[in-house]
C-alpha cells in the first residue's frame, strides 16, 4: 500500500520577481580527456542546472547540480572530432526555467587509444554501450564503445597487467579497478572523479588481490585474492617446504578492514596441487605452486557466493554465513554435466541468472587442437545431481581463447560473450545465434555492457498528500527537492487547496527532465485517533487502517487497530481514513518496568476463547484487584481477591469481541487478552 501522509503546508521562500537567469557559462575540455568536459556557470537566484546534448537521435543528460547559484557540470559520451551544441537548463522551484546554449567541437582521441578493427551488427538497440579494456602494455585503458564501434568514454589507467588483472562496472555505472602495483583499489564516476579508494596491500597475512573486486548490498567490498602457505608435501613425493599458492575472499569496508574472509585452504587439499607455470613466483617466490587459480568471484541471486577456480575446471558455490562449500560443479564436481560434451575448462565469469540456471565462459583451456571458446549456460538440478546445457554462444566455432574472457546475460534476453585473447566481443540471441560482434584486436580482459550513461533520477516518495480545504497555498515536501510542480491550481510553484476545493487533484513534480504524477487530496481535517493504553497493550479507533510508530519511527507489521508493547518508549499511531488521508495521534509512553513477573506467569484464563464463562486459575494465592475492559478503554467491570487461586465470571449479555482483563497485585501487574465468542 503507498504510504500517503497528512501534510499541513510548507513554505517555499521564493524569489518573486527575479527572473532565473544563466550567467557565466565557460565549457572546457578536461585536460586529460577529450571527451569529457567541463561546464561552469552562475544563476542570479539558488537553482539546480543541468546540460543536454543530441547524439543518435537520443537527448543525453549530465547530472543535476545541487541547489545554489554556482554551479559545475560535466558532460561525457561525446565522439570525438564532433560538433556539438550543448543546452544549460536551469530551474527552481517555482517553476521557473531557462535555459542557454553554447557550441563546440571535440578533439581527436589519444594517439594511443585502441580502435576497434571491425564492427558488425543487426538487430541491436544503438542506444545502449559495450566496455572493454586493454591492460597490457604501455596504453593500458577502458573504453566504452557505441554500438557502432566508436569510442564514446574513456580512461586511461597505469596498472601492472598479471596478475593484477580486473576492472569492473557496478550498478551505479562507476568503475572500480586495480593500479598502483595491485596495492590500491579505485573507485571513478564517468566524470572522471575518484569517489573512493582503499589500499589492499597492508593486510596481517600476505594477500594479493588479484582478477575480481565486486561491491555487496551494503557498500563493502568483496575482494579476491591469493595467499601462499608452506606445505609439507613429502607424503607425496614433494618438498616438506613447497610454497602453494591458494585462493580466498575478503570482504573489506573502504578503510581497508577485513570484516569476513574465506580461504581455499580451510576447504581443500592443497597437497593436490602441481606446479603447472610460474605464475605466483614475481610474489610468492620461484617456484611458488598456483593451486587452484581462483579467476571470478559473484554474488548468486540467493546471496550465496560463486567461485570460478579455473585449474581444477570447477566452480564452487559458498554459504554466505558459514563458509561451508554448498556445492561444487565440474571436473570431479557433485553434478554430472549433459550431454558429456558440454563439460567445460579453464571456465571464467560464472553468474548466477536464478532458478538454478548459472551463465560461464568456457575458455576450454588447455584442451586438445581443434577446442573453441564458448559461452555456456547450464541449469542444476540438486535432487538428480545433473548439470544441463541448456544454451551456448559458440561463435562459429572458430575463436579459442584459453585464458581470460567473460559471459553477460543482457536484459533483452541475449548474450555478451568477451573472447578475451582475442579482444573479440560478441552478442547472440536467445537460440545462440550472433547479432553483433566487436573486434578490438587486442588482449583484453573482459566486457560489459552498459544500458545507459545517463544518470537515474529517482521518482519522488511520499507520492501523495492530503491537505486542509483552508490551508494556505504550498509546496508539498518531495525529495529529491529542488524540483517545481504544475498543473491545475498551482501558481508560482505552490498549490492552492481553497481554489482546488475538495478532491483528488493531479499535479506532477518536473525534476530535470523527468516528470513525475502527485496525488494532493484535498479532504476536511480528520480527528486524530486517542490511544487507549491499558499497561502494554494500545488500542485505536476511528481509521480504516493504521501505522503504529514507536519513538518516531515505524512498526514494520504493525498496522492492527491495537498494538502489545515490546519495548518501552513513545508511542503513536497513524489513521488512514476512507478518504486516503490519514491523521497521526498524541504520543504516549510505555514503560514495562514492573517489581515483578510472578502475577504475569502464575494465572491464566479458561477457556479462551470463550462462549461466557471464564475461570481465573492460579498457581499460587492471589490477593488484588481485577478490570475488565473493551478495546476501547472502557471499564466493564471491577472485583476483589483475597488470597484466591480459582475465580469465575459469566460474561453472558457482552457483545461478542476481545476484552482485556488486568490483574493489579502487590507483586506486580499483568494483562491478558480473551476473546468472547
Amino acid at each position: 500500500m503507498t504510504r500517503i501522509i497528512l501534510l499541513l503546508f510548507c513554505l517555499h521562500t521564493l524569489h518573486a520577481g527575479a527572473q532565473l537567469l544563466i550567467t557565466d557559462l565557460q565549457v572546457e575540455a578536461q585536460s586529460d580527456n577529450v571527451l569529457r568536459y567541463e561546464i561552469d556557470l552562475q544563476t542570479n537566484v539558488p537553482a539546480r542546472t543541468y546540460a543536454a546534448f543530441e547524439q543518435n537521435g537520443q537527448i543525453r543528460h549530465s547530472s543535476i547540480s545541487a541547489t545554489g547559484v554556482d554551479h559545475q557540470l560535466t558532460v561525457y559520451g561525446l565522439l570525438a572530432e564532433t560538433d556539438y551544441e550543448l543546452t544549460v537548463h536551469a530551474f527552481d522551484p517555482s517553476g521557473q526555467t531557462t535555459q542557454q546554449t553554447v557550441e563546440f567541437t571535440t578533439g581527436s582521441l589519444p594517439a594511443g587509444l585502441v580502435q576497434p578493427a571491425a564492427t558488425l551488427g543487426t538487430s541491436v538497440d544503438s542506444l545502449d554501450f559495450v566496455s572493454m579494456d586493454v591492460l597490457f602494455g604501455n596504453n593500458q585503458q577502458v573504453q566504452i564503445f557505441d554500438r557502432n564501434g566508436r569510442t564514446v568514454w574513456y580512461q586511461l589507467l597505469s596498472v601492472p597487467g598479471i596478475p593484477c588483472l580486473g576492472y569492473k562496472w557496478t550498478k551505479n555505472n562507476t568503475l572500480l579497478y586495480l593500479h598502483a602495483s595491485c596495492h590500491t583499489i579505485e573507485e571513478i564516476d564517468l566524470a572522471g572523479n575518484v569517489l573512493r579508494q582503499v589500499e589492499v596491500s597492508n593486510f596481517p597475512v600476505q594477500y594479493y588481490v588479484h582478477h575480481e573486486f565486486l561491491l555487496n548490498q551494503a557498500g563493502n567490498l568483496l575482494v579476491l585474492v591469493a595467499e601462499g602457505r608452506t606445505i609439507d608435501k613429502s607424503s607425496v613425493g614433494g618438498p616438506a617446504d613447497a610454497q602453494v599458492v591458494g585462493d580466498g575472499f575478503l570482504e573489506i569496508d573502504w578503510q581497508g578492514n577485513i570484516l569476513k574472509k574465506w580461504s581455499a585452504f580451510d576447504h581443500f587439499d592443497p597437497l593436490t596441487s602441481v606446479d603447472l607455470n610460474n605464475y605466483w613466483d614475481e610474489h610468492f617466490g620461484p617456484g611458488a605452486e598456483d593451486w587452484l587459480h581462483a579467476n571470478s568471484l559473484a554474488i548468486d541471486t540467493d546471496g550465496h557466493y560463486l567461485l570460478s577456480m579455473s585449474i581444477p575446471n570447477q566452480i564452487v558455490k559458498i554459504h554466505r554465513e558459514t563458509g561451508e562449500i554448498l556445492w561444487t560443479l565440474g571436473q570431479g564436481g557433485d553434478f554430472t554435466i549433459l550431454p558429456p560434451d558440454a563439460v567445460f575448462a579453464g571456465q571464467h565469469s560464472v553468474t548466477g541468472l536464478g532458478d538454478q540456471h548459472y551463465l560461464l565462459f568456457d575458455n576450454k583451456g588447455g584442451l586438445a587442437d581443434g577446442a573453441y571458446s564458448r559461452t555456456s549456460e547450464f541449469v542444476l538440478d540438486e535432487a538428480a545431481g545433473t548439470a544441463t546445457l541448456v544454451y551456448t554462444q559458440e561463435a562459429n566455432q572458430a575463436i579459442y581463447t584459453p585464458v581470460v574472457g567473460g559471459a553477460q546475460r543482457l536484459p533483452n534476453g541475449h548474450t555478451l560473450t568477451c573472447f578475451g585473447q582475442k579482444g573479440v566481443t560478441k552478442e547472440a540471441d536467445e537460440n545462440g545465434q550472433e547479432v553483433w560482434s566487436l573486434n578490438l584486436a587486442n588482449f583484453s580482459y573482459r566486457a560489459y555492457h552498459l544500458p545507459t550513461l545517463d544518470p537515474a533520477i529517482a521518482a519522488p516518495q511520499p507520492a501523495a498528500f492530503c491537505i486542509s480545504p483552508d490551508a494556505t497555498p504550498f509546496s508539498p515536501t518531495v525529495e529529491p527537492d529542488g524540483g517545481y510542480f504544475t498543473g491545475d491550481y498551482i501558481f508560482d510553484g505552490l498549490f492552492d487547496p481553497q481554489s482546488a476545493g475538495l478532491g483528488e487533484h493531479q499535479v506532477w513534480y518536473t525534476f530535470g527532465w523527468e516528470s513525475f504524477p502527485l496525488t494532493i487530496t484535498v479532504a476536511e481535517p480528520m480527528a486524530a485517533p486517542a490511544i487507549v493504553q491499558v499497561g502494554a497493550l494500545l488500542t485505536a479507533s476511528g481509521g480504516s487502517s493504521y501505522q503504529w510508530y514507536l519513538d518516531g519511527e515505524p512498526i514494520p507489521g504493525a498496522t492492527a487497530d491495537t498494538l502489545l508493547a515490546e519495548e518501552e518508549g513513545f508511542y503513536s499511531v497513524e489513521a488512514f481514513f476512507t478518504t486516503g488521508c490519514g491523521a497521526l495521534s498524541e504520543s504516549v509512553y510505555v514503560s514495562l518496568v514492573s517489581t515483578t513477573t510472578e502475577a504475569a506467569v502464575q494465572f491464566d484464563l479458561f477457556p479462551n476463547p470463550t462462549s461466557g464463562l471464564v475461570e481465573l486459575r492460579s498457581s499460587v494465592a492471589l490477593t488484588g484487584k481485577v478490570f475488565v475492559f473493551d478495546l476501547y478503554g472502557r471499564l466493564i467491570r471491577e472485583d476483589l481477591l483475597q488470597e484466591t487461586r480459582n475465580r469465575s465470571w459469566e460474561l453472558h449479555g457482552l457483545p461478542p469481541g476481545c476484552y482485556l482483563w488486568k490483574l493489579e497485585t502487590q507483586k506486580g501487574t499483568a494483562v491478558k487478552r480473551i476473546i468472547l465468542q
